[in-house]
């Protein structure tokens, strides 16, 4: 109902250089997974690497959900497709010339009328070349994913009033003055 895999921004690694992945998940018609917090019902999905000594991961990165409806509860996820951004950080003193075989293991919960859990181990294998790399076939599906990322909120202004019975607050994005 689902299948997993991972994509990479770059065809190889740079000592040094973060390179951004994804768990991409691509669901059967119908099917959905879910959010970081989804809400009424549902499983975040989790991703645990794998990885070379010296090689770290960031946590996983949650693009905008959708809802997901299913009265009395509503839930946020993902239908059709969706690609959760991941920075992994390659050391300094990476070996050029090598591959590096970055692994993981994809756990989530799968529904339509019924919901499954969902697992796959899943891989790829880069070079680890000096110069920066071009991009690969999974560029597009990360600055897709990023573009749909939420954005830093930045400060907000928050004013009080007081009037009998009730306290008025009033959010308004903007500068926070001094």
């Amino acid at each position: 109902n689902v299948q997993a895999s991972l994509v990479s921004e770059a065809t190889s690694l740079q000592p040094g250089k973060p390179l951004q992945l994804g768990l991409r998940l691509q669901m059967a018609d119908g099917w959905h997974t879910y959010w970081k917090n989804p809400a009424d019902a549902g499983l975040p999905t989790k991703l645990t690497f794998t990885l070379p000594a010296g090689l770290t991961a960031d946590p996983l990165e949650w693009p905008r959900p959708e809802r997901i409806a299913a009265p009395p509860l509503m839930s946020y996820g993902y239908n059709d497709e969706v690609v959760l951004p991941v920075v992994v950080h390659p050391p300094a003193d990476l070996e050029i010339g090598r591959p590096v075989r970055l692994a993981a293991r994809a756990d989530w919960l799968e529904c339509k009328e019924i919901c499954l859990p969902g697992q796959a181990e899943v891989e790829i294998t880069l070079p680890v070349q000096a110069e920066p790399a071009p991009s690969s076939a999974g560029a597009p599906l990360l600055a897709q994913a990023r573009r749909e990322l939420p954005g830093d909120a930045g400060p907000w202004r928050v004013r009080a009033l007081s009037v009998p019975k009730r306290l008025v607050l009033a959010f308004a994005p903007g500068v926070t003055p001094a």
